[in-house]
């Protein structure tokens, strides 16, 4: 494939996202606007279960061979949390959420 054919497919692909990102966008706030008390947990619903659903196909696509389902469980992030916070499980929790098939609202 020709570097400008790429560069061209590159450019459609990522104004297609902001495209989605714009309508997934638009579609939370009329959603949200319809219950005007519940507004931002409205909104958070609609637009995070859509903007989960893109999450995934990233991670999936973009994140493959970099993501946390790499993680060999060495415990060396362990022993340098200050929080002590078991970095190993939440990424093997987040791993196997973002791998999971994409559905609308989860």
């Amino acid at each position: 494939m020709s570097e400008y054919r790429f560069f061209l497919l590159h450019k459609i692909l990522v104004l297609s996202v902001n495209v989605l990102v714009l309508v997934a966008l638009t579609i939370a706030m009329y959603l949200a606007s319809l219950n005007p008390e519940e507004f931002t947990l409205e909104f958070l619903k609609a637009f995070g279960g859509m903007q989960g659903v893109l999450n995934r196909i990233i991670y999936q696509g973009h994140l493959a061979g970099s993501h946390g389902g790499l993680c060999v469980a060495c415990g060396a992030c362990l022993k340098k949390c200050p929080q002590k916070i078991d970095i190993v499980a939440w990424l093997r929790t987040v791993h196997e959420e973002m791998m999971r098939k994409p559905t609308a609202g989860h």
